[in-house]
């Protein structure tokens, strides 16, 4: 569990980066990155990073249900960035559009890597809380 952990903690040490810089970027009136930029978004992610790393030792069912949640915000970004008509007018360049959009699939995949993390979990306790059956 500790490495599915660590890749949600980079995608949301990178996702809340992503929306302080646009953010910062609004600020000082220059165009955002992308379609997203906010403090309280950035927040919002820092918040449930801090979430997941509270409770993995105690819930480890926590951190994948959270690392759902973030799944679902990556599919959707990943999707608005896709979209044909969104292409030109909601990004400052066309990279900006493909690191929002690789920065959401490394989101998906540490969501991938927290559900596999659990059940090979799960599945160890299992074997372990079985008794031993003896060739009698």
């Amino acid at each position: 569990m500790a490495v599915a952990l660590r890749w949600n903690l980079i995608y949301v040490g990178l996702a809340a980066a992503w929306n302080t810089t646009g953010a910062l970027l609004k600020a000082i009136d220059l165009p955002p990155l992308g379609p997203s930029g906010s403090l309280p978004l950035a927040l919002v992610f820092l918040g449930v990073g801090a979430a997941c790393a509270w409770s993995a030792p105690r819930w480890p069912i926590v951190p994948v249900l959270l690392s759902f949640l973030l799944a679902g915000v990556a599919g959707l970004s990943i999707a608005n960035a896709l979209r044909p008509d969104a292409r030109d007018s909601l990004w400052i360049i066309p990279a900006a559009r493909y690191a929002g959009v690789a920065i959401n699939a490394f989101g998906l995949l540490a969501f991938g890597r927290a559900v596999v993390a659990y059940v090979r979990m799960r599945s160890s306790d299992r074997r372990d809380a079985a008794p031993e059956r003896t060739n009698a």
